[in-house]
């Protein structure tokens, strides 16, 4: 009995029942060793019963985590498709941590890797060719590079803004194309291209709420008149605007994460005149909270909040680790001064750093640079 009790100890029941029943053997009647026989069965019993749940489980999770392997890899798929490589192979590695030998994510790295092989090449070859020629793609028929009269035409829109050039403006702008080497000719098209869209853009304000008041109406037929707008021009402007109102039934919104609502405010009324919606929130939570059913143009947040021991470098990294507002441009308007802060603030790798008080004309060129950047 005393081996069988050392048996049952080490569950090894089996052998412990073959003691029992030789125990048995010399004395049937004994009510000791029948109870012991009887309590080692169902120790018996309930061991082979756990392990079989267990290993049931083990099957179960097994079967759950082979479903979770292809939706690791319809997300590697979407990355993918974005050129976000990795954001793929972090899926990637989520699968390879339940099977390691999984086919399809070994043929997705080998993709990647394709991909990531032929871009670099094809990058090294485009720089390769903007630095070793001024193909006619790249150049105006004066051989001016389009990318100084992409700059121009910027300079030009910003001096035409009021309606005319003063001799300051006029001079300037004479000095810039002999820097840039911009022809007379490119002047002329573009002035008159960028008095165009200042007038389309006067026009798209006036009708944005459906309304245009008298005020409105003169402000345009001076500018008709002042930019030299024909009749066909006009209509074609009245077209251009049409058509934007149907492309963008919903005004872009800034969002505004600081507890200085005289600062907020400031920079909302210059942004709402240009077509901008704003929104609001004094610290980081009431931007979450923006965020889960908006997502907005661009953000404006301070760098540290009183109020909350969120701080905005913990807001730019939630923001830029969603996909869904990872490319919204974040900017910093912070009231720190120290160069070395800010020079640290700008390589964590959002969009632009301001001191306050920012020039809100130069917040609103900032946003609209890196919102139309892809047209460059």
């Amino acid at each position: 009995m005393r081996a069988a009790d050392e048996l049952t100890r080490k569950r090894r029941f089996e052998e412990a029942l073959l003691e029992i029943e030789k125990a048995l053997q010399i004395d049937p009647k004994n009510t000791n060793v029948r109870q012991f026989y009887e309590r080692v069965k169902v120790y018996q019993q309930k061991t082979q019963e756990a392990l079989k749940a267990k290993e049931a489980a083990a099957e179960l999770s097994l079967e759950q985590r082979m479903e979770v392997i292809p939706k690791f890899l319809a997300q590697a798929e979407q990355h993918l498709a974005k050129r976000d490589y990795r954001g793929a192979l972090a899926q990637l590695a989520e699968v390879y941590k339940i099977d390691p030998t999984n086919y399809y994510a070994q043929a997705f790295s080998d993709r990647i890797d394709q991909l990531m092989t032929e871009e670099k090449t094809n990058t090294s070859k485009a720089f390769r060719a903007a630095g070793s020629t001024t193909s006619a793609a790249a150049t105006d028929s004066t051989g001016s590079v389009a990318g100084s009269l992409i700059f121009y035409r910027e300079l030009l829109k910003q001096y035409w803004f009021d309606g005319k050039l003063n001799e300051k403006e006029t001079a300037h702008l004479s000095e810039v194309r002999t820097l840039f080497q911009i022809s007379d000719a490119d002047h002329e098209r573009i002035s008159k291209e960028v008095r165009v869209d200042a007038y389309v853009e006067a026009l798209w304000l006036a009708w944005m709420d459906g309304i245009v008041t008298e005020t409105e109406r003169r402000v345009l037929e001076s500018m008709r008149e002042k930019y030299g707008i024909s009749p066909g021009e006009n209509q074609q402007a009245e077209m251009r605007v049409q058509q934007l109102r149907k492309e963008h039934s919903s005004k872009p919104t800034i969002l505004i994460v600081d507890e200085d609502k005289n600062h907020s405010i400031a920079v909302a009324k210059t942004f709402r005149p240009r077509g901008y919606d704003i929104s609001l929130a004094g610290k980081p939570e009431e931007a979450f909270q923006v965020l889960q059913h908006t997502i907005p143009a661009a953000i404006l947040a301070e760098a540290k909040y009183a109020s909350s021991a969120v701080d905005g470098f913990e807001l730019y990294r939630r923001v830029h680790a969603v996909p869904a507002t990872s490319v919204v441009p974040f900017f910093f308007i912070v009231r720190i001064t120290d160069r070395d802060m800010l020079l640290a603030a700008l390589r964590t790798g959002v969009d632009h750093v301001l001191v306050k008080p920012a020039d809100p004309e130069f917040i609103l060129a900032a946003i609209d640079g890196k919102r139309h950047r892809n047209t460059f």
